[in-house]
């Protein structure tokens, strides 16, 4: 099963979400977590994809999951010592303004 760690600009924008929103994300996690525990691509639906720029490593990846496209988070792989798993630093959620600062 993948890991997760949440980065403290994640944790105070999440905790200012209505119920609504956070329920949609949790619906797409729980999805996102099913493919990396395939080991196969991640759903089109998810629209994951590297974020656009000139980014230190680690890369930031986006995650969508509103028809609207104003339901995103950005994350980057991390590694976990527990094993083998994919383990997923979430960094920002919101809308299009988290990619100032992925």
């Amino acid at each position: 099963m993948p890991t997760y760690e949440v980065r403290p600009a994640f944790e105070r924008a999440f905790v200012r979400m209505d119920a609504d929103r956070k329920a949609r994300f949790y619906v797409a996690v729980r999805k996102f977590i099913e493919d990396l525990e395939a080991g196969g691509a991640i759903r089109a639906g998810l629209d994951v994809h590297p974020v656009q720029g000139s980014w230190p490593e680690p890369r930031p990846y986006r995650l969508t999951w509103d028809e609207d496209h104003d339901g995103r988070a950005t994350f980057h792989y991390g590694t976990d010592e527990r094993g083998p798993y994919a383990h997923i630093v979430w960094r920002r959620i919101g809308g299009h303004l988290i990619f100032t600062d992925p």
